[in-house]
């Protein structure tokens, strides 16, 4: 199964994720707090997600430890730090 941390929170995303047998970490929506998560809890091949404003924040952090990332995932976010294309993803939702 995958690490995921979720930038904020993801709402009801993170009970889905735990329920399908990930390890979920939530952050807030800065970069230090990101880094710390990563250090903290010891974290590797990270899938990390931003949500919204959260964009830049994940960057910054993926840019701190870009050995922890396996994964960017940017939900509906804005896009920022010096991460490689290749390990984005974009991921825009609508609501119907």
């Amino acid at each position: 199964m995958s690490t995921f941390v979720l930038v904020p929170g993801a709402g009801p995303v993170a009970p889905l994720l735990r329920e399908a047998g990930h390890a979920v970490h939530t952050a807030a929506s800065d970069p230090d707090a990101v880094a710390a998560i990563l250090e903290d809890h010891d974290l590797d091949d990270v899938v990390l997600v931003g949500h919204a404003d959260a964009g830049p924040a994940i960057g910054s952090a993926a840019a701190r430890a870009p050995r922890r990332i396996a994964q960017l995932v940017y939900l509906d976010a804005a896009v920022g730090g010096p991460v490689p294309e290749a390990r984005r993803t974009y991921v825009h939702c609508t609501r119907a």
